[in-house]
């Protein structure tokens, strides 16, 4: 197990800014993070194998995927009997991996213990940095910048650890909750619409999010006006939970107050908390967790604090490029970090600005021309061709990256590139490990190119590689949709879609996917009844509204068949034409 004060010194400072005490120090292990949209990564090596966490103060332990364990080589053994891997959605089974070397910041650590368990964990990672390491250090959480320091105090008593703060940028302090050990989560008091909360910093959650019943206690409802449907969640287990993206009068941390803002609200389950802060609010502030003093610290960066993707209203707001605390990147690697970090934001055009500058100081890293593209693609589609041109330079700089030549393929097939893009991901399919969830994307890919027997594939290899994973569901109707489509293997495609439409919790996507195999498969009422059940959600939804007027029509019930048909068509005048092109015609 991983003890405290495991890593050695890299680096000493005195404090600062008027946080110095005599004979205060802080000792730092500095890790720079890249965002991957809203999880920050960070690189080690794994028996020398170069990999990539996310970093997760939220997870109790670190941890590798089950997939990700097989593809390193890791030798496992059992947990004690009994003993599951949980989170908010649910349990998994477990065993445990001793890494001979674990390698972070040039830093060796021998005989390192990880979890193993669970399934997908984002195409970039191979699993967490959990509590275990983070636990036994101060951790200043610099994730505007691309950075997280591992810092042990060494005779600071109760000085100010806020050693970056000056007269310019005030600085904020929480007391910490009780907790048992360091494996324990980080959790201080907050308030929401003026009611009193428990919250755990978890740079694990994407978002912050609150609990269904923390949102209830606070007068938030989720039938009320200006709450909006966010889909399902997934993670550790096969669970699947709600969730909602709601209106919030007021919220407050450390004398720190955002009103009105949006914040998702979710039917998960937190234990000793009311609701998480995510890295949403981590980009919004420098955070220092003194676990040597049980407070937090913190400044905010500016800009938004939660709510991150929502349009910006008329002029742009202030923007994290605008506020961020520390100097400015003198290195191409720390443009590229800032730059995902505003893109993790929302501020695309500021991220091509940043990695622009990276690029010309250093035109010969194919990651740079990637994340320019992934920047280029989200500022506007008017940026369609210059994404391309990025990923051309970056895949003539690294042809055997199938992460990259799947964004190429997808940016193709939006360009009408058929040929192109099959080419793509052909190339791709070739190159990523069977175990790989990019496997996910090359499947959807597939489908949409009409090639519906290597997208099911895709789907098989990714399903075979991730049992009880909690997005398990979409891979399977994934896999339904396009034997829908394809008109292939139709018995064992009905099995794929009566399990998803369990595990999603009758999602419309999964009944509409149903819908359509059951039309295929000449089932025209249970095929209606699943398209009524998906119209009752979206009365406008051109392809429940078509499959449900040929079931109609098959039916005899021709006046309303034909009202849908043409409802479809309005709705979306591609729809009757794609579907006619599958043979699905009246």
């Amino acid at each position: 197990m991983i003890r405290s004060a495991i890593l050695p010194v890299a680096l000493a400072l005195g404090l600062c800014a008027g946080a110095a005490q005599a004979g205060c120090n802080l000792n730092f292990v500095e890790l720079p993070i890249t965002m991957a949209g809203l999880r920050p990564l960070v690189e080690a090596r794994i028996n020398g194998t170069p990999t990539t966490l996310v970093v997760d103060s939220g997870a109790f332990y670190s941890m590798i995927a089950t997939a990700a364990a097989a593809r390193l080589g890791l030798h496992t053994t059992a947990m004690p009997e009994g003993f599951t891997v949980s989170g908010v959605t649910g349990e998994a089974d477990a065993a445990v991996a001793k890494i001979k070397t674990f390698t972070l910041a040039k830093t060796d650590l021998r005989n390192i213990d990880f979890i193993v368990g669970g399934g997908a964990l984002g195409s970039e990672s191979s699993g967490l940095l959990g509590r275990n390491v983070l636990g036994a250090f101060d951790v200043d959480y610099d994730l505007a910048n691309g950075a997280m320091r591992l810092v042990t105090p060494k005779d600071c008593g109760k000085t100010v650890l806020a050693y970056w703060a000056t007269e310019d940028v005030a600085y904020l302090e929480v007391p910490m909750e009780p907790r048992e050990s360091s494996l324990s989560g980080t959790v201080i008091a907050v308030r929401v619409n003026g009611h009193m909360l428990k919250a755990e910093l978890d740079t694990g959650a994407p978002t912050s999010v609150l609990t269904l019943g923390a949102a209830r206690r606070a007068g938030i409802r989720i039938d009320g006006p200006g709450v909006e449907a966010n889909g399902l969640g997934g993670g550790i287990g096969a669970r699947v939970t709600r969730s909602w993206v709601a209106p919030v009068e007021s919220f407050e941390i450390g004398g720190l107050k955002v009103l009105k803002t949006r914040i998702e609200v979710s039917d998960i389950e937190l234990g000793n908390a009311d609701m998480l802060l995510g890295d949403d609010f981590f980009l919004s502030n420098r955070v220092y967790v003194a676990n040597s003093q049980r407070k937090l610290y913190f400044t905010y960066n500016g800009g938004r604090m939660f709510n991150l993707r929502a349009p910006k209203p008329g002029a742009k707001s202030a923007s994290a490029a605008d506020a961020f605390a520390g100097a400015e990147p003198t290195d191409a690697d720390g443009f590229v970090r800032r730059g995902n970090a505003l893109l993790a934001r929302g501020e695309a055009e500021r991220a091509i600005a940043d990695l622009t500058k990276a690029i010309e100081r250093d035109p010969s890293r194919p990651r740079y021309f990637f994340d320019r593209a992934r920047a280029r693609q989200e500022a506007d589609a008017s940026q369609l061709d210059p994404a391309l041109a990025d990923l051309d330079s970056a895949i003539a700089l690294d042809g055997k990256d199938a992460e990259m030549l799947a964004l190429r393929a997808e940016l193709r097939l939006r360009n009408k590139d058929r040929a192109g893009a099959r080419a793509d991901i052909d190339a791709a399919s070739r190159i990523a490990p069977a175990q790989a969830d990019l496997r996910l994307e090359l499947g959807h890919l597939y489908t949409g190119l009409d090639q519906f027997a290597l997208a099911i594939g895709e789907y098989d290899r990714w399903i075979a590689s991730h049992p009880g994973d909690g997005d398990g569901y979409r891979a399977l109707n994934g896999r339904c949709w396009a034997s829908a489509l394809g008109n292939l293997r139709l018995d064992k495609a009905l099995a794929d879609c009566d399990t998803a439409v369990r595990r999603s919790l009758r999602s419309p996507d999964v009944l509409d996917s149903r819908g359509l195999l059951r039309l295929r498969r000449g089932e025209y009422a249970k095929a209606i009844a699943d398209y009524d059940a998906v119209l009752a959600h979206g009365p406008n939804s051109a392809w429940s509204l078509y499959g449900r007027g040929l079931a109609r029509l098959r039916t005899g019930a021709r006046a309303a068949g034909e009202a849908d048909l043409a409802a479809a068509a309005k709705a979306d005048a591609e729809v009757p034409v794609r579907a006619a092109s599958l043979g699905l015609t009246p």
